[in-house]
């Protein structure tokens, strides 16, 4: 008599051997081994016949083997437009998964950034797998507003989107470019393959040296063409309007005899009133910063002094 014992379950890349015990007697295994034992590795029933003589015993044993798990999930490529991304997780050979979301379905919809990992396990092995959703959010205003700049300078684009790369229509590369003329500007982004174009318009002026700027002694607020307000000028150009210049800011203060301050912080120019009543005729004091702003060639200055004025 003899037993091979209960069927048996080996995790695969293992082994199980079968023994009669039987020594001296002939053994016919269904693999053809002749040997009173076998070692196998793989899925099947195995049966053995001993001989003794005319006597006969036979036994049969069968051998499940657990197969290594499959796991595999494809990471996607970066979502351009933030709609929402299905993961597909292919699962093989196990006895229960789930994702690091707390989902326990083959396939996920995500709508954020990050990574996902399905994991799963059977009575032998336990594995994961992850991928990386990225959704890209690029902003429409890539470059900001326009800009106004003096001439003879060099303005600064750049792009406001820290990643990607950068092609301007001016034949450069890189997410910040230095312009000389006024013109229209474009860029193209291009990040993990989502693409974002913008343009932005350059004017570049005449710049104003503000050490040839002066100030008026004599004020007539009559209210006619000839009678601008109390502003600062350029004498080359005394019409130009200089507190309408992007490239200049312009700080005006006016008082009265007492010290009193008849303006308000950052006003360019005064009509000779103070809380919208008329200001009687008199000698008035003044300061006035005069700041360019241009980005190569500027300058700062103050200019202080009393000024008459007059009415009709």
């Amino acid at each position: 008599e003899f037993d091979l014992g209960p069927d048996q379950e080996i995790c695969q890349g293992e082994s199980v051997t079968f023994d009669t015990g039987l020594f001296g007697f002939a053994h016919e295994w269904n693999t053809g081994a002749p040997a009173p034992f076998i070692t196998v590795s793989t899925n099947g029933e195995y049966a053995v016949e001993v001989r003794n003589g005319s006597c006969l015993r036979s036994d049969t044993v069968n051998v499940t083997v657990i197969p290594q798990l499959f796991l595999s999930l494809i990471e996607p490529p970066a979502e351009c437009e933030s709609d929402p991304v299905q993961l597909n997780g292919v699962i093989g050979f196990s006895d229960g998964f789930s994702w690091n979301t707390g989902e326990t379905t083959p396939s996920i919809t995500v709508t954020e950034s990050g990574t996902y990992t399905l994991s799963a396990f059977n009575s032998c092995f336990s594995g994961s797998v992850s991928a990386t959703v990225t959704f890209v959010d690029i902003p429409e205003n890539l470059l900001g507003a326009d800009r106004v700049g003096c001439a003879g300078d060099s303005v600064l684009l750049s792009g406001l989107f820290p990643n990607g790369s950068y092609f301007w229509n001016t034949g450069q590369s890189g997410s910040s470019i230095y312009v000389t003329e006024s013109g229209t500007y474009s860029v193209t982004l291009n990040y993990l393959g989502c693409l974002r174009s913008d343009e932005v318009e350059v004017e570049l002026v005449d710049y104003v040296p503000v050490d040839e700027i002066i100030m008026p002694n004599i004020f007539a607020p009559s209210g006619d063409s000839r009678n601008t307000p109390f502003r600062p000028f350029h004498p080359a150009d005394p019409a130009q309007y200089l507190c309408e210049l992007s490239v200049l800011d312009v700080d005006l203060s006016v008082y009265n005899r007492w010290g009193g301050m008849l303006t308000e912080e950052g006003d360019c120019e005064w009509r000779g009133t103070f809380n919208n009543e008329d200001l009687p005729e008199g000698t008035y004091y003044y300061i006035v910063t005069l700041k360019s702003v241009c980005r190569d060639q500027g300058g700062e200055r103050r200019i202080d002094g009393h000024f008459t004025l007059l009415r009709d």
